[in-house]
């Protein structure tokens, strides 16, 4: 069997999971799009003040070749005329323009080199010698004068060895005479620096910065291999997925990454965070409600529990007081200690196990006092045999010697107990009643000089339904006995049967009517005639009567009486319409 108390602390703890769950992942949800939104603004700070950073250092190469146009040894170097880089003067100008340029080199940390090459055939290289693998390195200068800046590449120096760099350059103009060219400026600078500017804000993170041009070629990337590769095959299609607040998420290298953008005039530059990592700062909130759904579930538990307890322990009470019944322990009570609807379900079934045993207890009454009645009828029935049989004798011998009005008498006798018999059965039916009753009128027309006047009416139709026997004889002999027998006038005795309808179920039943014009009798004496404890020198007849019908068909049948002093008595019998083919049931 399936416990409720189960069941219901089942559904309640799972209900209450279920709503923790919701709950939980609804937080969750709204914690990573915060987490992803505060990381989105963060990221877009740094990449501004990266551009910023990026951009001042290369504005500070602008301004370190506008300090060589205008420098004074650097015009001097260079316009001079020499047929060998071992002249006086020359030498002399080379270690002034060294001087000069050794501090600036200092103070750029991202600097390695500045290098001029003079259209006099004199060159200064801060680094030394250098060169590259690469061709067409060499950008095809503006006349205007303007800095060009070239690609990232590797340049082996003599002195720094071999290094990633990004070239700047400018022509060498004489102040003086603008038009003049002196040679060409190129300033290498070091690509690490502009790499630990794209990483350095992300120490401790996975994630990382790169610029890239509108067509997705990577222009800066902290990992120099992948510089000149296509970062986004289609970057035009690409820009469209960020949103309005520059961030997109998608698979970027074959994981799940937040991509944050920042236009510029470098570029675009781009920040990859991978998603575990994101996610990995939600660990402690995942850990918190992990820990909220156990305590909750545990403690949904005991309250369902303690909740189910006190529901099922009254109606666990109230099953063991029902199987106490089921096994003949007839009247258990089951004990009443709240005002709920389980303790209102006690309440009812402690009234219907004491109906029960009132019930049982009313039928065990009610066969002992059959069982009792049976033997006393069976014990009577000696004497009226004997009797009857003798009477039998009595009328032929009447009739032999010619004795009419003895041979009647004695007849109506014969016929009145065997009738009163009935073969030993205690139902019979209307009509036989009636004949039994004929019988006792016959006799006591001879008992009286003027016999009282009798009627008899009965419904067609109504003649074989179920009665008890000796049913209208007694009511009869008590309107003779009490009612006419000490009046001075003329008697009358009514009897009417007729079929109505019962009014508290609506059913046919049978009413029959026993008036006399006799004496009559207050209410108080009829009230105590059809008590139990009523005398059997007055009304015991009528008593039984009322007995025998309440005891074979139920205590809403029976007998009324009403009745005035000195205008008669009105007995009215009340019984169910039974057809005689159904006497077997009752």
């Amino acid at each position: 069997m399936r416990s409720i108390k189960n069941r219901f602390v089942l559904y309640f703890v799972c209900s209450a999971l279920m709503l923790l769950l919701i709950v939980g992942l609804v937080y969750y949800w709204w914690a990573q799009a915060l987490v992803e939104r505060n990381i989105v603004e963060s990221t877009a700070l740094t990449l501004a003040q990266m551009n910023r950073n990026i951009i001042t250092m290369l504005s500070g190469v602008q301004d370190i070749t506008l300090f060589l146009i205008a420098n004074h040894n650097v015009q001097r170097y260079f316009k001079a005329e020499a047929d060998s880089e071992d002249d006086a003067q020359v030498i002399l100008a080379h270690t002034m323009l060294n001087d000069d340029l050794a501090n600036l080199i200092t103070s750029k940390n991202y600097i390695l080199a500045i290098n001029i090459y003079g259209n006099n055939h004199l060159n200064y290289e801060s680094a030394g010698p250098s060169t590259t693998s690469r061709q067409g390195i060499d950008p095809q200068l503006p006349s205007s004068g303007e800095l060009v800046r070239s690609g990232v590449y590797a340049r082996r120096f003599l002195s720094l060895g071999e290094k990633q760099v990004l070239s700047f350059y400018r022509m060498l103009r004489d102040p003086n005479q603008l038009t003049r060219n002196l040679g060409v400026v190129r300033i290498d600078v070091d690509h690490n620096a502009i790499a630990s500017m794209l990483a350095e804000h992300t120490p401790e993170s996975k994630g990382f910065s790169f610029i890239c041009d509108d067509k997705g070629t990577i222009l800066f990337h902290p990992d120099f291999s992948r510089i000149g590769s296509i970062g986004f095959e289609d970057f035009a299609t690409l820009q469209k997925h960020f949103t309005d607040e520059g961030y997109a998420k998608m698979r970027f290298n074959d994981t799940d990454s937040l991509l944050t953008s920042y236009r510029s005039s470098l570029g675009t530059l781009i920040n990859v965070r991978p998603f575990a990592e994101i996610l990995e700062g939600l660990r402690h909130i995942r850990t918190f409600i992990i820990i909220l759904f156990i305590i909750t579930g545990s403690v949904a538990a005991l309250s369902a529990w303690l909740i189910a307890h006190s529901i099922t322990e009254p109606l666990y009470a109230l099953m063991r007081s029902m199987r106490k019944i089921e096994n003949g322990e007839l009247g258990a009570q089951v004990i009443i200690t709240g005002d709920d609807e389980v303790s209102q379900l006690g309440i009812t079934f402690n009234s219907m196990s004491a109906n029960i045993r009132r019930l049982i207890d009313e039928v065990y009454k009610i066969e002992i006092e059959k069982k009792e009645a049976e033997f006393k009828m069976l014990q009577a029935q000696i004497n009226p045999h004997f009797l009857y049989n003798t009477l039998d004798i009595i009328y032929w011998t009447a009739r032999m010697e010619n004795a009419v009005k003895t041979a009647q008498v004695a007849y109506a006798l014969s016929r009145f107990f065997r009738l009163s018999l009935n073969r030993g059965q205690e139902m019979t039916t209307l009509k036989h009643e009636l004949e039994h009753l004929n019988c006792y009128v016959t006799i006591q027309n001879f008992r009286f000089d003027d016999p009282p006047e009798i009627t008899i009416n009965v419904e067609a139709g109504i003649e074989d339904c179920v009665t008890t026997k000796l049913l209208l004889q007694p009511l009869v002999e008590n309107a003779f006995i009490h009612g006419i027998a000490s009046i001075d006038y003329k008697g009358h005795i009514h009897i009417d049967a007729a079929m109505t309808r019962d009014d508290t179920n609506d059913t046919p039943c049978i009413t029959i009517r026993v008036e006399d014009n006799g004496v009559g009798m207050d209410e108080e004496h009829c009230r105590h005639i059809l008590k139990e404890n009523m005398s059997e020198r007055q009304g015991y007849g009528v008593w039984n009567v009322d007995r025998s019908i309440k005891l074979f068909f139920g205590k809403s049948y029976g007998l009324h009486i009403e009745s005035t002093p000195g205008k008669g008595t009105v007995v009215i019998v009340h019984i169910p319409y039974m057809k005689a083919e159904a006497s077997e049931k009752v």
